[in-house]
């Protein structure tokens, strides 16, 4: 049976967490609601995303954006399920590609660490101060991920050290080739920082984008 499985679970009692297993019927059914695609856990336990063909990532979202991170933090927020820890990671917006047009969006994420307590939710996207990121939203601020299809809706922004050129890499911080690759299920990018992405040049910044500008037009035409 398919589970989404957050790992791992605080279990203190001040932390005011219902039984596992209303917890997990419970977010199991918010996840998929909020993702629009199927979630399952593997044997590593992490949570996996079926992967969206790019025109579905882009009909998916509300917003496609690239953002600066300037900042993130976690706290505790109050919920239906009691308390949970939320990472907000704060963005300044330097391009709009699809949506309405704003200078800065702060995304809520569920999980992150405060004090002595980590709560994870493997494949979760994470993101680091100083780094460009393309980021596909949906529902931020009530979906668990406001990143559409987790990993597979967030793009670290490179520079080239020779040519200077900004080239796009997928969830799991390798070279994008093509848009096709956004269906392409990718391997575990655990640990794996934008400063330590594997070398090599992908599709770059300017393309993908352009990209996304014609399929967005393709929408809005139909």
């Amino acid at each position: 049976m398919n589970t989404l499985l957050l790992y791992p679970i605080p279990t203190d009692p001040a932390l005011n967490f219902p039984g596992r297993r209303s917890l997990w019927s419970r977010l199991a059914g918010f996840a998929a609601a909020a993702l629009g695609f199927l979630l399952i856990v593997n044997s590593s336990t992490a949570m996996t995303v079926i992967p969206p063909s790019f025109q579905e990532l882009v009909a998916s979202s509300t917003q496609v954006l690239r953002v600066e991170v300037t900042g993130v933090s976690t706290r505790w927020d109050p919920s239906a399920n009691g308390k949970l820890i939320h990472t907000y990671v704060q963005c300044t917006i330097l391009k709009t590609l699809k949506g309405t047009p704003a200078n800065s969006i702060t995304l809520r994420l569920l999980g992150g660490q405060v004090g002595d307590v980590h709560f994870e939710v493997p494949g979760m996207p994470t993101f680091e101060v100083g780094h460009t990121y393309v980021v596909f939203v949906a529902g931020n601020g009530s979906a668990f991920c406001p990143i559409v299809a987790a990993t597979h809706g967030s793009f670290p922004i490179v520079t080239d050290a020779s040519t200077h050129e900004e080239h796009v890499l997928g969830g799991n911080r390798q070279p994008l080739l093509s848009v096709d690759e956004v269906s392409v299920p990718m391997p575990d990018a655990a640990g794996r920082s934008p400063t330590t992405a594997i070398a090599g040049a992908g599709l770059s910044r300017a393309d993908f984008e352009d990209s996304i500008s014609r399929e967005v037009a393709r929408e809005n035409a139909h």
